[in-house]
């Protein structure tokens, strides 16, 4: 929190930043909205903090999850059919055969992409945009 308590209410770009991102992955605006409100316990995207914004942003992307309901405890998360995709484009882009994939995805206990957590996924997905961008600047 800022001095005052007052909380670091969303800039406005972050609010095209949330819209396009959203936009760019094909989300409706009923999605999007659900999001935010799992995150920040209201629909509106201008009554986000930087910080939740900033979270909504992550998700949107599938570099971060949404947070369990506190009503549904024992669930566990898989990695969403959009990260799976992410994965398997980023893959290809970092030059990543499948077999470094699976060994990558085997220090989390797992011998399936589709057996990944989702908070397991989205570390995949910003270790493999790293390569990829390391293989750009190559």
């Amino acid at each position: 929190m800022k001095k005052g308590g007052k909380r670091a209410m969303i800039t406005p770009e972050q609010v095209k930043k949330v819209w396009a991102t959203a936009h760019g992955k094909g989300m409706s605006e009923e999605r999007l909205r659900d999001i935010i409100d799992r995150i920040s316990g209201r629909r509106s995207v201008r009554a986000l903090t930087k910080r939740q914004a900033r979270t909504v942003i992550d998700v949107i992307e599938g570099k971060a999850v949404l947070p369990v309901p506190k009503d549904s405890p024992n669930v566990i998360a898989l990695a969403t059919p959009g990260q799976l995709a992410l994965i398997e484009t980023l893959r290809d882009e970092a030059a990543w055969t499948e077999e470094h994939l699976m060994n990558f995805i085997a220090r989390y206990k797992r011998d399936s992409l589709r057996k990944l957590r989702r908070s397991e996924a989205g570390i995949v997905i910003h270790v493999l945009e790293k390569e990829k961008k390391k293989r750009e600047v190559a």
